[in-house]
């Protein structure tokens, strides 16, 4: 579901649930400018190639952290490939 409202201070809010039911706005000066904001995420998410805009800032840290639990990872042919990248 998408939404777009005129705020007190004259600017646009557009905002849009995620596939995960995750709200996300954004302010426009513009109320084209808006629509056509959420033309774009709409047509994304309709096509399956929508990204969470949120999800470039995951730190590799973090990224590892969560990865590394997810449990036996390292296949044997993992392992092997790494071994083999290694720089001497």
């Amino acid at each position: 579901m998408a939404s777009i409202m005129k705020r007190g201070n004259g600017q646009w809010r557009a905002r849009y649930r995620d596939d995960v039911d995750r709200e996300h706005a954004k302010h426009f000066d513009r109320k084209v400018d808006a629509q056509q904001w959420l033309n774009e995420v709409t047509a994304s998410l309709v096509t399956g190639t929508y990204v969470d805009p949120r999800a470039g800032s995951v730190t590799f840290e973090r990224f590892y952290a969560q990865w590394s639990a997810a449990g036996d990872l390292w296949t044997a042919a993992l392992a092997d490939s790494v071994r083999t990248s290694e720089v001497h």
